[in-house]
């Protein structure tokens, strides 16, 4: 028993590593980094953190893709993780466009099978 429960742990931290490395996206226009922070939900509703690391500092923006429509929904963004609980979503989801930033989060994060609430290291 002890044996699964370590190796289970090893896998986890497997997978989160992974995710983490999934997405470093540096940006010329804006002189930013951007990571996947973490993701949640299913297909329908992927929710994804992601931190951007610039000139002025660090901030976290939340989206929710929706993988099989290929929409996105900002839901907000902050200084903090915590400022995204009460940051102001847009009002209506948008298409994913061809080579926004959008579309290279949804690359990674629509193809994490089973995210089941994963969250990842800063």
């Amino acid at each position: 028993m002890k044996k699964i429960v370590f190796l289970s742990c090893i896998l986890s931290l497997n997978a989160t590593s992974a995710m983490a490395d999934a997405l470093q996206i540096s940006s010329e226009q804006d002189d930013a980094t951007y990571s996947i922070v973490a993701i949640a939900g299913d297909s329908a509703d992927r929710t994804v953190v992601t931190k951007r690391v610039g000139t002025s500092g660090a901030s976290y923006a939340k989206r929710a893709f929706n993988c099989g429509d290929h929409t996105v929904l900002f839901l907000g963004s902050g200084k903090t993780m915590e400022d995204l609980v009460s940051a102001k979503p847009d009002p209506e989801t948008t298409p994913i466009f061809k080579g926004s930033l959008s579309a290279s989060i949804a690359e990674v994060a629509c193809k994490a099978s089973d995210p089941s609430g994963l969250a990842l290291q800063n």
